[in-house]
């Protein structure tokens, strides 16, 4: 009875002690310190957790390892405020005793007694009793101290992740991070591959305990591909029963399915989804609520940025590393004298980079087109070195085929792998990346790396660097390819070279004996005869020959010139080649004859053309014995061959130069007309005797002057008028400078004086098409020049004398038929009115000669007005009009509307117009038509020309006439009547307008003559 007193009164004190320490506790974890120092000192228990239920999730505030939760029927009783003991043996009694505020449980203290007792049972709970409502209002009072210290944790986790770039250090403070702020015994980091659309496992937790993350699930299997494709958390309280919902098939994680409690979140960096953050937990009635999102949300943004920075960080030191690496194996490509090594090298590199398990290059056979084991590393590589796969097999076969790079993470799957390798060697391929060996000739091998060592998928960032190492594998497979070459040809080039020089002691024998025989055959004057019996002998001495002979054609025959030594008869069969040989100019051969007899020699006949620079003289036929000599031989035969043949020719050339000669000289000395030649340098090179005399200079002092020396020396002596020997100068120097190619012109001498003198000026062609100077011609028109004028002077007087009686007549005539006289009878009439339209028909041809004689000599005067081109064409073609009607003929006029007015003379102007209509009505078939033309153009001075055009549709005028036509008298083609003075008129009346007058004509299709006008201003 005492002692349960002094218990009691020991039970009080503890209880006061706890109210003084609870009530100055400032907040929850003060409260609960108080509450656990109370309970330790006074029943010193094994283990002791303090669990408050925060927003109705058991928290754990105090005490180690995972909370310790009663079950349904114990928390019933907890919740009538009685203490539960779940059990007793030696180790300790275990129970739980209820905090209670307002009468509802708020939490629970969790005991392991060793020293249990109904007093401790007493005790326990009125330590729970007072500590439920104290923490409670703790509880109440921290709430916003809570929310703050939440927002210190969430910044201090954002802080810790943001300080980290290692990955693996990042997933454990991500992870660490969580587990502050939410349960979490499954926690799971799964990044998403865009390009695949699956999700990789990068970091599980289950249950404190790491993990294995070898799997790769679709973006279809699970709740993390909804999170990935909705790109929203998800929060679901029974995991299985929500994938069943959605149509989905659960993840297995570690063989388990996660939850049944579930939230996932998204990763989500600069709007990039680079994955998920998923938590799961499989304590009976436990829920994720809203606020756990919330949390997870905002270190989900916080660890995505970080990720997503430590990536850029960890892919720059890769980027970094594969830059030295690719830098060192260029160093190498470029220094290593041993170009085998270098794809070794290359492998070596691309699997430590790539951190694979297995690699190798394999080469295409250009033969059989099967792919070679050429390079390997690693232990199966060493196996299949050199082995062989069947054309277009194997996933290597697929590349080296489509030339395209492959990645394939689950190889076993599939169709393209060549299990076979496998098999033969017990190794299990996984994973394989493989890139061709593109070169200029295409695809030459492919690199295989097969296994990353840390079981990751190969990504497409490996593959470019791959690639990258593959094109430096071809260079240097380019590279041993080409030393191989390079040594090859170096051994050939020295057989070549020993070769080369026996070859050149040879053809410096021959060279010697040639350089002999063309001194020997071009030093002296030497005939044919001569020249080919030298050839014969120097072959036959130079090449071993048994016999030479040279055959020259003569005729239909061939005729021996030359035989030296055997003597080969000419049959057919040597004719026959002979001939070939003369006409394409290539030597041959006449193999021994079969059908000879036993006792004559057998031979081989080598013949060679003599061939010179412009034809074939003949060949020489060269005999051995049985077989040709050397191919330097047979080159000295030609080269041989070859000299004489152009030592013939140039004395053929020598004598036909020299007789061509004598030939000229003759031909210079007889003509009359003086010749000179002038040379491209401006001298003289010939002059004949009759230059000589036409010039009176000495043919001996001519010769070798430079031309303007000879002009001015000749010039001097002849005074001819400065404007004409100008002219001279001018055309020699045009002709020689090629603006020219012909130029003529006179030189007027003074009457009684000088000769008249008609030069012209023409190039000299040499052989080809060469310029060979220039020639002027002189010939003496003096004689020529006399007759014209006596011609002028007989046409002045005939004009003259016979313009005034002809008046006379046609005066005497008029006054007859006005019947002066007498009444005519119409007999009487008509024979006067013949007589009438002769006499005026004369009379107008004695007015156009003597217009012409006039405009000839320019003493005619212009009476130049401004008129109409309109009207001029149209009375011109009525006066015309009645000679038309009687052929049927149509005249029709075109004049274009903006035709300006001419200034000219009229009356000119309109007989051009009226000579050109009555010519094409003559020259125009019956029912034709003429059509005359008016229009304007511009010059090419940029004046302005009315341009007038008369057509017909008659016989037409020759090429050659054209110019012809012009002149006086002169009548073309069939005659039709006149006088041959029209058209002469028409020019000098047109050219002394300073214009111009020509013709377009078409045999049989008609003529146009056209002529231009000025216009007036």
């Amino acid at each position: 009875m005492n002692q349960t007193l002094a218990l009691d009164i020991s039970s009080v004190d503890i209880i006061q002690r706890l109210c003084v320490d609870l009530s100055q506790a400032t907040n929850l974890e003060a409260g609960i310190l108080s509450v656990v120092t109370t309970i330790e000192r006074t029943l010193a228990p094994r283990n002791c957790q303090v669990t408050l239920l925060l927003a109705g999730e058991p928290r754990l505030l105090h005490g180690a390892g995972p909370v310790c939760m009663p079950d349904d029927t114990q928390r019933a009783t907890l919740r009538e405020g009685e203490v539960v003991v779940v059990s007793q043996s030696e180790a300790g009694t275990i129970c739980f005793a209820p905090l209670r505020a307002r009468r509802a449980l708020i939490g629970w203290i969790y005991l392991i007694d060793p020293t249990w007792s109904p007093e401790h049972e007493s005790l326990l709970r009125m330590i729970a009793g007072q500590s439920g409502p104290a923490l409670a209002l703790l509880g109440n009072i921290g709430r916003r101290d809570d929310q703050a210290a939440q927002l210190q944790t969430l910044n201090e986790i954002g802080r810790l992740i943001s300080s980290a770039f290692d990955l693996t250090q990042l997933f454990t403070a991500i992870h660490a991070a969580v587990q502050r702020v939410v349960e979490a015994p499954t926690f799971l980091i799964a990044l998403y591959d865009a390009q695949t659309e699956e999700l990789e496992p990068v970091y599980l937790i289950h249950e404190g305990r790491p993990q294995p993350t070898n799997e790769r699930w679709s973006k279809d299997v699970g709740l993390a591909g909804v999170v990935v494709r909705e790109r929203q958390p998800l929060c679901v309280s029974d995991y299985v029963k929500e994938c069943e919902r959605r149509g989905l098939q659960p993840q297995m994680l570690d063989g388990r399915t996660p939850g049944p409690a579930w939230v996932g979140v998204p990763l989500i960096a600069h709007d990039r989804l680079i994955g998920v953050i998923a938590l799961a937990s499989s304590r009976e009635g436990y829920v994720y609520r809203q606020e756990h999102v919330n949390l997870l949300m905002t270190i989900a943004s916080h660890a995505a940025v970080a990720l997503d920075r430590a990536w850029l960080y960890e892919r720059a030191e890769r980027q970094a590393q594969q830059l030295l690496v690719l830098n060192r194996i260029g160093r190498i490509i470029t220094s290593s004298i041993d170009p085998q090594q270098v794809p070794d090298i290359i492998l070596r590199q691309v699997t430590e980079l790539l951190d694979a398990e297995e690699s190798s290059l394999l080469l295409t056979d250009d033969h059989t087109g099967e792919m070679v084991f050429a390079y390997t590393t690693g232990q199966v590589g060493k196996r299949i070195l050199g082995q062989r796969l069947p054309r277009g097999v194997g996933i290597a076969g697929y590349v080296a085929t489509t030339g395209q790079s492959v990645i394939v993470n689950d190889v076993q799957s599939d169709e393209r792998f060549y299990r076979s390798m496998d098999l033969s060697t017990g190794y299990t391929t996984r994973t394989l990346l493989a890139v061709p060996l593109r070169s200029v000739g295409g695809v030459e091998g492919v690199i295989e790396v097969l296994n990353r060592r840390d079981l990751r998928p190969f990504t497409v960032e490996d593959q470019r660097l791959l690639e990258a190492l593959a094109d430096y594998a071809v260079i240097a497979l380019e590279n041993a390819r080409q030393f191989q070459k390079i040594d090859q040809a170096l051994a050939r080039r020295a057989q070549e070279l020993a070769r080369t020089n026996e070859q050149l002691q040879q053809h410096l024998r021959s060279l010697t004996a040639l350089n002999a025989f063309g001194m020997a055959i071009n030093t002296t004057l030497r005939s044919p005869h001569e020249i080919l019996s030298m050839t014969a002998r120097g072959i036959a001495e130079m090449t071993g020959a048994i016999g030479a002979m040279a055959l020259l054609p003569d005729g239909e025959i061939m005729r021996p010139v030359v035989s030296i030594g055997l003597r080969m008869p000419l049959d057919d069969r040597l004719l026959s080649v002979v001939r070939r040989v003369i006409a394409t100019g290539r030597p041959d051969t006449l193999p021994p004859d079969p059908e000879a007899p036993g006792r004559a020699p057998r031979c081989v006949v080598l013949i060679v053309p003599l061939r010179a620079t412009q034809r074939t003289l003949g060949c020489v036929c060269v005999a051995y014995t049985n077989a040709l000599p050397e191919p330097s031989d047979r080159e000295t035969v030609i080269l041989f061959a070859s000299q004489a043949a152009v030592a013939i020719e140039s004395i053929d050339l020598f004598m036909a130069v020299r007789t061509a000669r004598d030939q000229m000289a003759s031909i210079l000395a007889s003509t009359r007309e003086g010749i000179l030649l002038i040379d491209t340098d401006g001298t003289v090179a010939i002059a004949n005797a009759a230059l000589s005399d036409l010039t009176t200079l000495d043919a001996g002092v001519i010769h070798g002057l430079p031309i303007d020396t000879f002009l001015s020396r000749w010039f001097e002596a002849a005074a001819y008028e400065t404007e004409e020997c100008a002219a001279l100068q001018r055309g020699i120097d045009d002709v020689l400078t090629g603006t020219a190619q012909f130029v003529a012109g006179e030189l007027s001498g003074r009457s009684g004086q000088l000769r008249h003198l008609e030069w012209s000026v023409l190039r000299a062609q040499s052989s080809g098409d060469s310029h060979g100077g220039v020639l002027l011609v002189l010939r003496d028109i003096t004689a020529t020049k006399e007759a014209e004028r006596m011609r002028q002077d007989l046409t002045h007087m005939i004009v003259h004398d016979l313009r005034s009686p002809l008046s006379g007549v046609m005066a005497s005539i008029e006054l007859m038929m006005r019947g002066v006289p007498g009444k005519l009878n119409d007999q009487q009439r008509h024979v006067l009115q013949i007589a009438s339209t002769s006499a005026a028909n004369m009379l107008d041809m004695i007015n156009t000669l003597l217009d012409i004689s006039r405009l000839e000599a320019g003493r005619m005067p212009l009476e130049r007005c401004i008129g109409n081109i309109r009207e001029i064409i149209h009375d011109s073609v009525q006066r015309l009009a009645s000679l038309a009607l009687d052929r049927a003929i149509t005249i029709r006029t075109e004049v274009e509307e903006d035709v300006p007015n001419i200034y000219a003379d009229i009356g000119l102007i309109g007989r051009v117009i009226q000579n050109l209509v009555s010519n094409a009505i003559k020259f125009s078939h019956r029912g034709g038509l003429v059509t005359v033309r008016a229009a304007v153009e511009t010059a090419d001075d940029g004046q302005l020309k009315v341009i007038v055009s008369v057509s017909d549709q008659g016989i037409g005028i020759a090429p050659g006439d054209r110019e012809r036509i012009f002149a006086k008298f002169s009548q073309v083609g069939e005659r039709r009547g006149g006088t041959g003075l029209g058209l002469a008129f028409c020019r000098q009346a047109i050219e002394a307008h300073g214009e111009r007058i020509w013709v377009n004509s078409e045999l049989g299709r008609g003529s146009t003559f056209f002529f231009t006008v000025p216009v007036a201003s």
